[in-house]
């Protein structure tokens, strides 16, 4: 479990995980803390003393990431870890109780090498619910099945992944240099090493996100930022939805340029006309399945496309000089 600065949710986060039906003394749990400075790492270590003390539950490790990135904390959990699988668990998700045990099952049932559920997303407030059903909404996240998919199939990434250790020895962890993004950096690594991974939606989990505008503008931006670093590393882009909202805002901003040219509203109209109807439509769409504001959840929306496609143009400005691919430094030990 990766974390930093988790104290609102790292409660009911961590408990989920020990709180799975899978036998306690199979797994452990390895906390990698990015030196919280909200009182996480007390919570941590006190539901540490309460599982000593009652002899209940997995072992559960605290350890430090001075770092402080996503890459650097599942690494040195990696390291840490001892177990044939690994699983990936963020401090604001909630996991089902049979989590673990879905996904150790169809890893075995169907030989895939990486297994992963439905995240659905949770949120606070009307702009959180809003945002919620905005990462419900196929218009919305495209062909990305983990937010909304009901039947299992094969995939190009899944949240919350059960790796086999020895995929993960053959094709390293997590690439350190990816602030986001490092997981569908990895879970390309293991396609392109000829592996599978399965979305299993029997494996549930729920995904608190976030509740503003303001914050999920970030966050997107940040997505598509680095995905321009990671089709570089990889050679090409996993999925062709990665592409669409840097062409959105090509498109936008072309369109917004004409007219101000001609000075006449015909080429924005015709350009962002046909986009603002479809986040009209699915805004209602989702806000009735979502039970949230349909004005919201459009400007969610039109907020998760744009500031991707925004944050995709940024990176390719960023890294324009580096089109290597450089090879993951971070190689993961075989289980002791």
């Amino acid at each position: 479990m990766p974390i930093r600065d988790e104290a609102g949710s790292i409660r009911r986060s961590l408990g989920s995980v020990l709180a799975q039906t899978y036998p306690h003394d199979c797994y452990d749990v390895v906390v990698a803390d990015g030196m919280s400075s909200d009182g996480t790492r007390g919570i941590v270590e006190a539901t540490i003393a309460d599982r000593v003390r009652a002899g209940q539950g997995p072992r559960v490790a605290c350890i430090d990431n001075p770092e402080r990135t996503v890459s650097s904390a599942l690494n040195r959990a990696i390291s840490q870890a001892s177990g044939e699988l690994v699983i990936r668990v963020d401090g604001h998700c909630e996991l089902a109780p049979d989590y673990l045990a879905t996904c150790v099952r169809v890893l075995h049932e169907t030989g895939a090498d990486v297994v992963g559920g439905v995240a659905r997303a949770q949120g606070q407030g009307p702009q959180g619910r809003a945002i919620a059903a905005a990462l419900t909404s196929r218009f919305g996240v495209g062909t990305a099945a983990w937010h909304y998919a009901d039947t299992p199939r094969w995939v190009d990434t899944v949240p919350f992944a059960c790796y086999r250790r020895s995929v993960l020895e053959r094709v390293g962890g997590f690439d350190e240099e990816l602030v986001r993004n490092q997981d569908d950096e990895l879970n390309f690594r293991v396609l392109q090493s000829g592996g599978r991974i399965r979305l299993e939606p029997r494996a549930r989990a729920v995904y608190h996100c976030r509740s503003s505008l303001r914050a999920l503008w970030q966050q997107y931006f940040e997505y598509g930022m680095y995905k321009t670093r990671v089709i570089q590393k990889r050679g090409r882009p996993a999925s062709l939805r990665h592409l669409a909202p840097g062409a959105l805002t090509v498109l936008l901003a072309s369109s917004l340029a004409v007219a101000a040219r001609s000075k006449r509203p015909t080429p924005l109209v015709l350009g962002a006309g046909p986009y603002v109807f479809g986040c009209i439509v699915a805004g209602a769409i989702a806000a009735r399945r979502g039970g949230a504001s349909a004005i919201r959840v459009s400007l969610a929306l039109a907020t998760m496309h744009l500031s991707y496609g925004v944050g995709f143009h940024c990176g390719l400005w960023r890294w324009r000089t580096r089109r290597s691919r450089p090879a993951v430094a971070h190689a993961v030990e075989a289980a002791s």
